[in-house]
């Protein structure tokens, strides 16, 4: 909304100069909301290893069942 503004104030020449510091506003707040948005990337690696941990931990448990089964026969 503020870059429209920021557009119709550019057209006008007289403006121009006013139009230029709502634009670059505008766009500095989009840049500020797209990071509140999106998650920060510590808390993405952590899960991620959290979620790694979980795997391999499953994996070794499948390799014991594994051998476990091969000892029997």
């Amino acid at each position: 909304m503020v870059l429209v503004v920021a557009v119709i104030l550019c057209i006008t020449i007289v403006l121009l100069p006013v139009g230029l510091a709502v634009g670059y506003g505008a766009v500095r707040m989009y840049k500020w909301g797209v990071q509140l948005a999106l998650p920060r990337s510590a808390d993405v690696k952590r899960s991620v290893d959290k979620r790694a941990r979980g795997i391999k931990k499953d994996f070794h448990k499948r390799l014991r069942r594994v051998k476990k089964s091969w000892l029997k026969v």
